[in-house]
């Protein structure tokens, strides 16, 4: 956690770039489909920014829940964010945290 929390301090230090703080609830919206839309939009809106992506494992691990049904929309968002990612990779700058 504190390696982590330097790691970020020295990244505003070295970038001019800002820094702006995400989690589950800001990229899954109620619907399918609906995520989709809901990531691109916070995604082009942040681009030229570092986007820190706390608590990313809440989108993995909800993959499949404990009954085992799949949890569409974190795949629709960790589908969402990696096609983006390829497409704007000089553009973007991702932590997964």
């Amino acid at each position: 956690m504190l390696l982590t929390e330097v790691r970020l301090i020295i990244i505003d230090y070295i970038c001019e770039l800002t820094k702006v703080n995400f989690d589950r609830s800001d990229f899954i919206d109620n619907y399918v489909g609906w995520t989709c839309q809901k990531t691109i939009r916070l995604l082009k809106l942040n681009r030229d920014k570092i986007i820190v992506i706390n608590d990313f494992h809440s989108l993995v691990i909800g993959i499949e829940d404990k009954f085992g049904i799949e949890d569409k929309f974190g795949i629709e968002a960790i589908n969402t964010i990696k096609k983006y990612m390829i497409q704007n990779i000089k553009d973007i700058i991702i932590i997964f945290n």
